[in-house]
């Protein structure tokens, strides 16, 4: 999963205004830009969102295995 690219987008668009000069950050422009990930068009806010819930995924995984585990007979 390459992400540099939208990151990158993202962040010209939350720091430059339309002429190109530095400006305030603008988090709704940051976190509303899109582009296409994963064959559909995302949000960076909906791909936060997505490895958020991947991270939690994991680690419900990594103390279920650990738990099982620790109490295995």
């Amino acid at each position: 999963m390459k992400l540099s690219p939208m990151i990158g987008d993202a962040a010209q668009a939350a720091y430059l205004d339309p002429g190109g000069k530095l400006k305030e950050f603008d988090p709704s422009a940051f976190f509303n830009h899109t582009a296409i990930v994963f064959g559909q068009r995302r949000s960076v806010l909906e791909m936060k969102a997505m490895a958020m819930a991947t991270a939690v995924k994991w680690t419900e995984r990594l103390w279920l295995e650990a738990w099982n585990k620790a109490y295995a007979r």
